[in-house]
């Protein structure tokens, strides 16, 4: 999965899946759950990750919470990692840098409707109504 992915991906992954997918497993990467959104400035900062098989499945992973804008002051383990619930939140060099691919995208996606591409079960679903129809 790409970092374009990871930035626009919903928040349904655990922890080691994100950072697994991010350079350096996600060491310096910045991390929240989706359940934070009302909370404001809340996430962890990832400072080490170890895991404990070669696919990277399972494992632990380190970071500082920042809570509500109070910055901890030292690492610690993190709580709730095999939830489903966590999105990578890209640093503003990051999202300076995918922008432009994400409305490249967008362009594309735009395109492809209005020329009516993309066919998917709509389409499938006309032309087998008109096969039964004759």
């Amino acid at each position: 999965m790409s970092l374009l992915a990871l930035l626009t991906a919903p928040a349904n992954r655990a922890l080691l899946d994100v950072v697994g997918r991010l350079p350096a497993l996600g060491v310096g990467a910045r991390v929240t759950r989706a359940s934070w959104a009302p909370y404001g400035d809340s996430y962890w900062d990832v400072t080490a990750v170890k895991p404990r098989d070669d696919a990277g499945a399972a494992g632990k992973v380190y970071g500082v919470l920042t809570w509500r804008g109070q910055r901890e002051e030292r690492p610690r383990l993190i709580n709730g990692r095999a939830k489903r619930v966590w999105r990578w939140v890209p640093s503003a060099e990051e999202r300076a840098r995918l922008e432009p691919l994400a409305r490249d995208m967008q362009r594309l996606a735009a395109a492809r409707r209005e020329a009516g591409g993309g066919g998917g079960r709509g389409a499938a679903a006309a032309a087998a109504g008109e096969a039964g129809a004759g």
